[in-house]
């Protein structure tokens, strides 16, 4: 069913209400569920920390921020920009885990590759043979063991398994191919949210031209992407944690169908159909 007729006369400045909204009655609904198992639990953390960026970006949108003494004011473009990118690889890895596998095995597989890798990594930042990288030690051979436990993986090829072992995902543009979001709308725009992170000169040049052309500049549809993948992660969460759509009034169903379908357009169709 159609719901934008409810939502067509929501102003660029209240849609993040709803937006605020949505979040808090997803978090209610989650948390009126007894989360036991693991692939539950940490999908609901992917959830909280996409949420917590989320209002971050919210804040620094808001308006401009101010020095410590309040002298200077200032639009902090590169933060904004390197949030989103943060948000975009949480909805993308969400994606990857929990929609795309196609049984309990495979999500389970996934994240015992994302924990194995993530115990490895720890290992980078911790005090050689301390108490706590013995016990990072003792987590990645658990996990090992558990991956080569696990049925999926047992009915893979060992050139495969290895891969896996060494590179447990595709890279997020791979992974944003089999999203419904236009080329555009993923792959582009994510290298362009990259510059903002990195310390290129290509970020140096988007920073200066930015701050020496603010008047072009559309604050109104700054979180226009983010929304996007926004609406797409609330439409996952919704599907794992089994939650009615009916928990969202018509003009939010509505907004979030806007989006959806901004989600899918190229550059040349997206400016025609701005929220």
């Amino acid at each position: 069913m159609d719901y934008t007729s409810f939502s067509k006369d929501i102003e660029n400045s209240e849609v993040r209400f709803y937006f605020d909204s949505i979040f808090k009655k997803i978090t209610s609904a989650i948390s009126n569920q007894e989360i036991s198992d693991e692939l539950y639990y940490w999908a609901n953390c992917l959830f909280q920390k996409y949420k917590i960026q989320f209002y971050s970006i919210m804040k620094l949108t808001d308006n401009f921020t101010n020095d410590l003494e309040n002298k200077y004011e200032y639009f902090d473009i590169v933060s904004i920009h390197t949030l989103i990118r943060s948000c975009y690889e949480t909805f993308l890895l969400f994606d990857y885990i929990y929609l795309k596998s196609k049984s309990l095995d495979e999500q389970h597989l996934k994240l015992l590759l994302y924990k194995y890798n993530g115990f490895k990594d720890q290992l980078h930042i911790v005090i050689k043979n301390s108490d706590k990288y013995n016990k990072i030690k003792v987590d990645i051979k658990k996990t090992k063991s558990e991956i080569y436990k696990n049925n999926f993986f047992m009915n893979l090829d060992d050139k495969t398994k290895n891969k896996l072992l060494k590179s447990w995902k595709p890279s997020w543009n791979e992974i944003a191919k089999s999203t419904i979001m236009s080329n555009w709308n993923s792959r582009k725009q994510y290298n362009l949210l990259c510059q903002h992170a990195h310390g290129s000169f290509a970020s140096l040049l988007l920073i200066d031209y930015y701050y020496r052309n603010l008047g072009e500049y559309d604050f109104n549809a700054i979180n226009c992407q983010l929304y996007e993948i926004t609406t797409l992660f609330f439409d996952g969460i919704l599907r794992i944690f089994n939650i009615d759509f009916n928990i969202l009034s018509e003009p939010e169903i509505g907004l979030l169908q806007e989006f959806l379908h901004m989600s899918t357009l190229e550059q040349n169709e997206f400016s025609k159909t701005e929220k």
